[in-house]
């Protein structure tokens, strides 16, 4: 099989990853063998650290994770029925199972055996006073969606759990659907054995707690009521589907807005590279190429779409990256550093994330246990929120002026490993720290907003398998994928598409956000994925007002609800009486950020060590030339003339050959003398010839045409027409002069001028052949003297 490159470790399977990720404790291979054979990495001969669970295979999982019903060793150690009988159970939010095993309850009874001896489904023990299965329809709950008996309307118990099936009762009465005149407004239900009546309202409707009457229901505000991918409008009795600004309806769903540009990149974070997939969703066209390349450990990352710039940290480092997004999917870009230097406190990044309308930065630190805060380069660093106990992943709503964060509640009892996991939001500026999720979460890895659907929020959990969403106030839990759905650990959204990273399989797949059909493969192979971002001018909506920009914040200005604004201050300093002034001093602005240009060609980096500067140059493609590579080379064009001269040739003998044999038959008839040569145009005479020295490909006294400011070559020349072209009527030409000299037989001259592009007379011809790419840097004084381009002249020894 294939070897692998300097650097790189092969995996028992053929694949190829990191050295640094060889005998870590954490599987990169598919296979795991990366982690066999590892010699002990901690004190006293341990594999794993104190707060780990060493598996038999020396892997390293979570000690919440042993004895789950999951095989997180890989060689099922943690699962081991031994081991589990000595496993504390904390049967609050977990149930033992018969076998000693020890599963979260919130896993009880949807018909998977977690347990492995199926008593977690045992319908006459655990599962007895579950609701069995029901055919629907029967009697349909409106709010909740769910379908119950009607043995269960009226019963004193809300089987909907919207009450719906509890309202408008009439009990104990000989009424009957037949005989009532006014008790229910819309539609009326015997109940069983004659006990009465019961109201219900149309599709659309629901029965109101109050009045008992039917009230519209707003279907816009459940998910599962309504499929608008975007913008949900509610009417009496439905909803209507709208598209914001930017997108249209689907040709096949008019619920399913899509942009009007449907092509965008998906950003991908490995160990030593970000990479990018260009995606066409109307061509179906993909093209692959590494944005970010020479990184230690890139991760977590987050995008300005509005200035197309990327943020992102490297774990191994704790350091903070950003840098343009370049058009080119060929070329790869150049990182700036946030230093932070205005901050004698140490920051350990685990997340970010960008306020792209204030131009803030919010930092996850774990090991310190609370959310920084700073302009976008690093400067005026603070504490935002303090006494987190380890926060993970952040997200910002710069709309609504919200944060949200995930929070890893550590249990600190004696004897105990679990701990709480938590889904928090806050105000931009730390206040109103608010829990929205605390039950049936397990491993949170990833959290984003769709911004286009009342700011939904979504989040993977990797150890159970699933994609959730909630609404921004936290209401309206949902899975949205758990079937199909494998070690998902990241994910984005752009309009009616999830887009998540599979850790296990190393894959990036595509899912509707509303869980609709399958999980579809989108790209595989990478090394060792982390993080999954979606590039388009239109993910963020940008046109919202910006309080700040008309603030006088003298240092940071952020964002709260309802378009207001607060001013804050760099770390252990304060404001003045004005409420905008920090006692504190100003800081220049990181410098610009490097640019790459190029459009159809790699960029490369190098200093100038005569100036001190970096420079920026552009290595084009074969026929592209240009400071930017953004013109096609002179060859090129030569050549697209050459296949011009074929055709006008051919065109020309075929015209010449019909007008040849109209001559004999006429002279046939006529038996007239033969008449003198037909002068030809000079411009089929000169095209002629080109199309005899094209074919007989002549290489003598080949031209080089080079743009102006290029050194003077002695042995190229160029010429112009010597005469402008002649036409003439040969009949007339036949009749008026029998002493009409005949055609000459001296061949034309192929005569061409060419002139630098007007608009662009400093730029660079592309190099005349792949094996020999040129390397422009701007800026530059002079031309350089590889540009060439042929022309192919008649041959001076060819015949007309």
């Amino acid at each position: 099989s294939r070897p692998c490159p300097d650097g790189k470790f092969k995996c028992a399977s053929g694949h190829c990853i990191s050295n640094t990720s060889r005998c870590d404790g954490y599987p990169q291979c598919r296979d795991g063998s990366d982690e066999a054979g590892c010699p002990p990495r901690y004190p006293d001969g341990q594999y794993c650290p104190a707060d780990r669970f060493t598996c038999n295979n020396t892997l390293c999982i979570n000690k919440n994770w042993v004895c789950d019903g999951d095989n997180d060793c890989r060689d099922n150690s943690d699962e081991t029925l031994e081991l589990c009988r000595t496993i504390p159970c904390n049967t609050t939010n977990h149930f033992r199972c018969t076998n000693g095993r020890c599963i979260y309850r919130w896993r009880l009874c949807d018909h998977i055996d977690h347990c492995g001896d199926g008593s977690d489904e045992d319908i006459h023990g655990v599962c007895q006073t579950r609701n069995q299965p029901l055919t629907c329809p029967q009697y349909h709950c409106p709010h909740t969606n769910r379908c119950i008996r009607f043995t269960d309307l009226c019963d004193e118990y809300d089987d909907c759990g919207d009450e719906s099936d509890e309202l408008s009762c009439h009990h104990n009465t000989t009424i009957t659907c037949a005989n009532q005149t006014n008790h229910c407004e819309q539609r009326c239900h015997d109940l069983p054995n004659g006990r009465g009546i019961v109201c219900s309202c149309q599709s659309g409707y629901k029965i109101n707690k109050e009045s008992l009457k039917c009230e519209d229901i707003d279907e816009c505000q459940n998910l599962t009521l309504n499929y608008c991918s975007q913008i949900c409008i509610n009417t009496k009795g439905s909803y209507r589907c709208e598209c914001a600004s930017g997108f249209e309806p689907s040709a096949i769903n008019r619920s399913d807005c899509q942009p009007t540009d449907q092509t965008f990149d998906i950003l991908i974070s490995e160990p030593e590279e970000i990479v990018r997939l260009r995606r066409n969703s109307l061509e179906n066209a993909n093209h692959y190429g590494v944005l970010v390349e020479d990184q230690h450990s890139a991760g977590f990352m987050s995008i300005d779409s509005n200035n197309r710039i990327v943020y992102w940290m490297d774990e191994s480092n704790s350091e903070v990256y950003r840098a343009h997004l370049i058009p080119s999917t060929i070329s790869t870009t150049f990182p700036q550093e946030l230093l932070f230097e205005d901050t004698d406190h140490t920051i350990m990044p685990t997340s970010l994330s960008i306020d792209w309308i204030a131009q803030n930065l919010y930092i996850t630190d774990a090991i310190h246990g609370c959310i920084w805060i700073m302009k976008n380069d690093g400067r005026y660093a603070t504490k935002l929120i303090t006494d987190i106990e380890s926060p993970w992943i952040v997200t910002v709503n710069p709309i609504l002026g919200i944060i949200y964060f995930i929070n890893f509640k550590h249990d600190i009892r004696e004897n105990s490993t679990d701990y709480d996991v938590t889904i928090e939001s806050a105000y931009m500026n730390g206040e109103n720290r608010t829990i929205l999720i605390d039950t049936d979460i397990i491993y949170p890895t990833d959290l984003i907003i769709d911004f286009y659907q009342n700011y939904r929020v979504y989040w993977t959990d990797e150890k159970k398998e699933s994609i959730e969403s909630m609404n921004y106030d936290g209401t309206d839990r949902l899975t949205i994928a758990h079937i199909g759905i494998h070690a998902p650990h990241s994910l984005d959204i752009f309009g009616s598409q999830l887009y998540w990273i599979n850790r296990e399989n190393r894959s990036v797949y595509t899912i509707e956000k509303f869980g609709r059909g399958l999980s579809i493969l989108v790209l595989d192979n990478l090394e060792s994925p982390l993080f999954v971002r979606i590039h388009h001018p239109l993910k963020q909506i940008q046109t919202v007002s910006n309080p700040c920009s008309t603030a006088n914040c003298s240092h940071l200005c952020v964002l709260k609800p309802s378009n207001q604004y607060q001013c804050l201050c760099p770390l252990d300093t304060t404001l003045e009486e004005d409420s905008q002034t920090c006692n504190a001093p100003i800081v220049s602005e990181l410098p610009s950020m490097v640019q790459c240009h190029c459009l159809h060609g790699k960029c490369i980096y190098r200093s100038d060590r005569t100036n001190n500067d970096q420079l920026m140059g552009c290595v084009c493609l074969p026929g592209y030339a240009g400071q930017y590579c953004d013109r096609r080379s002179i060859i090129n064009v030569i050549n697209e003339h050459k296949y011009k001269i074929l055709i006008i040739g051919l065109i020309s003998l075929l015209l010449i050959g019909i007008l040849g044999i109209g001559l004999m038959q006429f002279r046939r008839r006529q038996n007239l003398q033969p008449m003198p040569s037909i002068p030809l145009p000079t411009n089929v005479r000169s095209a002629l010839n080109n199309f005899r020295n094209f074919i007989t490909r002549s290489t003598d006294n080949i031209n080089i045409v080079r743009f102006r400011n290029a050194r003077p070559n002695t042995t190229s020349t160029t010429s112009t027409m010597e005469s402008p072209p002649v036409f003439s009527n040969p009949m007339f030409n036949a009749t008026t002069s029998s002493k009409q000299s005949s055609v000459s037989n001296e061949p034309a001259k192929l005569n061409v001028e060419l002139h630098p592009p007007p608009s662009k007379p400093n730029r660079k011809n592309a190099p005349p052949s792949p094996l020999s790419q040129q390397q422009q840097f701007d800026p530059q004084g002079k031309e350089t003297d590889h540009d060439k381009a042929s022309l192919v002249v008649r041959s001076s020894g060819s015949n007309a």
